[in-house]
């Protein structure tokens, strides 16, 4: 189907630009269709009794034309072809399609004849779009339902801006505002129910009586040991709670579950500085340090374990100390029965024996190492004993000593020494000497004897102490 263009103008959107079309080969009666756009930019159509009504924008090849005749048939046409100099279109069918109008949702059009609505909102009903009422005030969102239900804009406002930190609330019925918060502050509410953000506890809060309550720091931080004081605590705490959020602790709590090892029913008393006794008396005395950093740290510890007292802090290494006051010191219990010091502890003793029978053989002047031991990193307390026999000969001198050098006589000063005229055998205990060091290190227990004549055997016993 061809249709001849009897004038010509591009459809730019100003008034009458416009485009006149017949059809050759008419059959649908009068040919002429008049399509232009009028003065108000609306599409508008003159036609005589028999039809096509043309909906362009601009004609392009690929463009639809949708045609209605008098008697109300849609069809809809594809420009195939435009020849600007015989001022003629080509069109095809699109594949028989004959859209209905309102153009389907499913074809790009809205499924329904839409009525505009100042401020409504568009949305997708089941087969068409379709718009909602329009607010009714500055601040409603629209709210959705479900089961397919139109939505609604609310009827409570909301602000359109907020800042960072703020706390929504309504402040009249069905209007929501913020609330700005502040550093270390709570929410509270006035006599008439008012939220606001507080430094201060208002006055006559009650705390109630929790089953468990944990006391913290002004850092938030768990005080040590003061978890799960129970209801007789929480009960006094409450009670004394004044107008400032400030707990007063002038009424003595009561430590329903045990403290630091206390008993049950026994009553202590928080004071300034630390624990007070039953009678009021300080117990333990808290002192502070400006920028501490190093702390005594205590862990309890399970069946047949050993409970600790250790200093810890950020250092690398942390000295504790134990200091009486004046004249006073420090007594330490020590064991009370047979056991032995932990390795690595104030008292560990690391020995080693020769016993007579298994003496060892040694040359005439010649250093010998009797035996040794190993010593760990620490401050240590060495002393032994050797005993020199000589096989016949007289045994003329005896030098015996501890050392870290190896079978090397050392200076007069740290070793002892016997003669003799008419002895074969001569022991003594070797001079009593401080060991310290960083690291694992051998001391050895050595000799020397001189004899004219025979053999001669060493036996002895090392010993050395930690002391600190």
């Amino acid at each position: 189907m061809a249709f001849n263009i009897q004038s010509w103008g591009r459809i730019s959107g100003s008034a009458n630009n416009f485009i006149t079309v017949s059809q050759s080969g008419a059959s649908l009666g009068a040919p002429n269709i008049f399509t232009y756009i009028s003065a108000t930019d609306a599409l508008a159509t003159i036609s005589a009794a028999n039809y096509f009504a043309t909906v362009v924008s601009e004609v392009n090849v690929g463009d639809f034309i949708y045609a209605v005749d008098s008697t109300f048939t849609t069809e809809i046409y594809t420009i195939t072809a435009i020849n600007v100099q015989a001022k003629t279109i080509t069109v095809a069918t699109a594949g028989g399609v004959v859209p209905a109008f309102p153009l389907s949702m499913a074809l790009g059009g809205t499924g329904a004849n839409l009525v505009p609505v100042a401020g409504g909102a568009v949305y997708s009903g089941a087969a068409a779009l379709a718009i909602t009422a329009a607010p009714t005030a500055t601040g409603q969102i629209l709210s959705g339902t479900i089961g397919g239900a139109a939505p609604v804009f609310t009827t409570a406002t909301y602000p359109r801006t907020t800042t960072i930190n703020q706390i929504l609330y309504s402040s009249a019925a069905n209007t929501i505002t913020g609330i700005a918060t502040a550093n270390s502050s709570v929410l509270v509410t006035s006599a008439g129910g008012v939220p606001s953000i507080s430094a201060t506890l208002p006055n006559g809060l009650a705390m109630g009586t929790p089953a468990s309550l944990v006391l913290t720091n002004a850092t938030g931080l768990p005080i040590a040991g003061l978890t799960g004081l129970g209801t007789g605590v929480a009960t006094a705490l409450a009670a004394n709670v004044n107008g400032s959020g400030a707990i007063s602790l002038t009424t003595s709590p009561t430590f329903v579950t045990p403290i630091l090892g206390v008993a049950a029913a026994t009553s202590l008393q928080l004071g300034a500085n630390g624990l007070l006794d039953t009678n009021g008396n300080e117990m333990l005395k808290l002192s502070a340090t400006a920028s501490a950093v190093n702390q005594w740290q205590i862990a309890n510890a399970a069946t047949n374990g050993k409970p600790i007292l250790q200093a810890i802090g950020s250092d690398a290494n942390v000295i504790g100390q134990l200091q009486g006051q004046g004249t006073g010191h420090v007594e330490i219990q020590g064991t009370t029965t047979n056991d032995s010091a932990t390795a690595g502890y104030v008292g560990e003793l690391i020995a080693a024996n020769v016993l007579a029978g298994a003496a060892i053989s040694i040359s005439n002047n010649t250093p010998a190492n009797v035996t040794s031991i190993s010593l760990t990193a620490g401050d240590w307390d060495v002393t032994g004993n050797v005993t020199v026999t000589g096989s016949s000969g007289i045994l003329t001198n005896v030098t015996m000593w501890g050392s870290t050098a190896s079978a090397t006589l050392p200076d007069a000063s740290t070793s002892s020494s016997l003669t003799s005229t008419i002895f074969t055998q001569l022991g003594s205990a070797i001079p009593r000497f401080r060991f310290r060091s960083t690291s694992t290190t051998t001391v050895y227990l050595s000799v020397q004897a001189s004899f004219a004549t025979g053999t001669a055997t060493a036996c002895g016993t090392i010993y050395a102490r930690r002391v600190r």
